[in-house]
């Protein structure tokens, strides 16, 4: 590079003009090429940027091998990411400050040319990569502590009553073997004490369970050899925590006894909401990838030394700034399709985090915190705007401002939305036994039936029925299950995400009336759960048509509809209007998962 700082502008970043206001953007696009020969031309900002990238090519390779580079900056954002032929992201970086109230040790002398980008810099702090560090268990411990001060939405810190059966995981703070032997199980006998839940998946893998058969065995002592990692981890953490019970509910559910089973299922709302903490394995899919992570050198924060150059004086100049630091751009799961996040994507885990008070995500990287009142990471970079319109914030302020008696006599359309909401959200997760669409979602259910005054009805409410009723698949080909769920009238009986549309006032339309609704569980007394059957009778207007095919008709609008594959749905109503259909189930397809075809 060049000993004194090119007089004009650098034609790559244009030496990063500072922001003109709060909302200001800056997007840049060049090959690998052109920052190499912005570097040789003189640019100590771009040469900063070229030390982060060279960084990771132990991991990434090279960045020659790139097509295009891509630099964002905006709000809490300095990205950098690398994409190769075919627009396919191959790296993400992004590039922070430390917070100004770091020690000394963490200041450094930044050349006057760098200030332009040093102004376009984050201040996140950092992290160590490893969520069983003691930095990390650091960062819980004192974010538990706010939620517990702070939140008034929050439990308090107080004693609460036990599940049917928990782990005593004991009151020592060791993680040695051999302490972690004294794991058993233990019945509760209604005895009230702090608790952690875990949320895991279980995976396809044959993992350890009670039965019927092994309780009391477990009940003596459960071997720590024959956990999984996942439940190590969790066992650990809780010590930590200086709790002594911990319920998991592959342990502390007889899982061969239907009727327990059922039991235990109808509590999950309450074993939730009452815990102290619930730990969730986020970044596994299975029982043997644990809670924690570890750092590899890749992983870490990795600092970088600002170029110093000579000013037109020849004299060097500098400031004194925190450190800049560059790091693989960590993945949140606001996107819930997030591969680094499996167990987001599990249906269980869905009102397992809407129900706790307090919710600890293990991810891959680093801890992520959820409450009643907000969200919090590590990094101090988690993109909270998605997640205020997370029902879980909702679910709280709904049951407090709409339990019945309250409200009584207004409209409860704020809950039917809330619960649309949440459906939607709830039908594009998965679940490994198909029959689980309805008990997966049933200690929600449970909750907003306590501000609903009319029946459950297999995912669908009394009082709200005629906007109930109106959910489509978003599947243009739903699958129908071979054996009964649910009636086809509910949204449960679909494999696939569904969606709500053309809501109503939260009223029932003039002519629509609900004769008759009954649904029969089968375990008696379990109305959220597994159905046996169920049958609806509306009295409503119905007006006459006909299902007509073909791969491109013109409708009456003049539009030209081309449907899927070349295929589409349409209904005639008597040769005066044609309009577009959107069916629930396949009708082109021919088979006992669909539904009849109707010509």
């Amino acid at each position: 590079m060049s000993s004194s700082m090119a007089t004009s502008p650098c034609v790559l970043c244009n030496n990063f003009p500072p922001p003109t206001s709060w909302i200001d953007i800056l997007m840049l696009k060049f090959t690998p090429r052109a920052l190499v020969d912005a570097v040789k031309a003189g640019c100590p900002m771009c040469k900063l940027v070229l030390d982060g990238l060279v960084h990771f090519k132990p991991k990434f390779g090279p960045i020659a091998d790139l097509e295009e580079l891509r630099l964002e900056n905006y709000n809490h954002t300095f990205e950098i990411s690398g994409y190769s032929k075919n627009e396919v992201l191959k790296m993400r970086f992004a590039f922070f400050t430390t917070p100004a109230d770091n020690t000394l040790d963490d200041l450094q002398p930044l050349p006057l040319s760098l200030e332009p980008l040093y102004s376009r810099l984050v201040s996140q702090p950092t992290i160590s990569g490893d969520t069983a560090s003691e930095s990390a268990f650091e960062w819980a411990s004192r974010t538990l502590r706010n939620c517990i001060n702070s939140h008034k939405k929050c439990k308090l810190d107080r004693n609460t009553k036990l599940p049917t059966r928990v782990l005593d995981v004991g009151a020592s703070q060791q993680s040695s073997l051999e302490n972690a032997i004294e794991v058993k199980l233990v019945q509760s006998s209604g005895f009230s004490a702090q608790y952690a839940c875990l949320s895991h998946c279980w995976g396809t893998s044959k993992q350890i369970t009670t039965t019927s058969k092994n309780m009391d065995a477990h009940m003596k002592g459960i071997a720590w050899e024959s956990l999984p990692k996942t439940f190590h981890d969790a066992i650990v953490f809780t010590r930590r925590l200086r709790l002594r019970y911990l319920w998991i509910d592959s342990l502390c559910i007889i899982q061969d006894d239907k009727n327990d089973w059922a039991k235990e299922s109808a509590q999950m709302a309450a074993i939730y909401q009452n815990s102290y903490i619930t730990l969730v394995a986020t970044k596994s899919g299975n029982g043997s990838g644990g809670c924690f992570s570890s750092a590899t050198p890749m992983d870490q924060d990795h600092p970088l030394t600002p170029p110093f150059v000579e000013s037109i004086a020849g004299e060097e100049k500098s400031i004194t700034r925190s450190r800049i630091f560059v790091r693989e751009q960590l993945v949140h799961f606001n996107d819930i399709n997030t591969t680094e996040h499996p167990l987001i994507s599990r249906g269980w885990v869905y009102q397992e985090r809407l129900l706790a008070p307090r919710v600890l995500h293990f991810c891959a990287k680093e801890l992520v915190w959820e409450c009643q009142e907000g969200v919090d990471c590590e990094c101090n970079n988690y993109d909270s705007a998605p997640m205020k319109e997370l029902e879980k914030f909702k679910v709280a302020e709904m049951l407090e401002d709409w339990a019945l008696p309250k409200r009584r006599h207004q409209t409860r359309r704020p809950v039917t939305l809330l619960w649309h909401q949440m459906v939607q959200r709830y039908s594009r997760l998965a679940l490994t036994k198909r029959s689980d669409k309805l008990p997966a979602i049933a200690g929600l259910a449970r909750e907003i039936g306590r501000c609903k005054p009319g029946k459950y009805l297999a995912g669908l409410w009394e009082d709200s029925l005629y906007d109930d009723l109106l959910w489509e698949a978003d599947d243009k080909c739903a699958e129908r299950l071979g054996s009964y769920r649910a009636p086809s009238w509910s949204w449960a009986s679909v494999n696939g995400s569904v969606r709500f549309s053309l809501p109503g006032e939260g009223t029932i339309s003039d002519g629509f009336l609900v004769l008759g609704a009954i649904c029969t569980p089968i375990r008696e007394g379990d109305d959220y759960g597994e159905l046996r059957e169920a049958h609806l009778d509306i009295k409503a207007q119905l007006t006459p048509a006909k299902i007509v095919y073909g791969p491109k008709l013109a409708l009456h609008d003049d539009t030209t509809t081309v449907g899927h594959q070349g295929e589409h749905t349409f209904l005639d109503f008597d040769g005066v209007s044609l309009r577009s259909l959107e069916t629930d189930y396949c009708l082109m397809r021919k088979g006992t998962d669909t539904s009849p075809t109707g010509k």
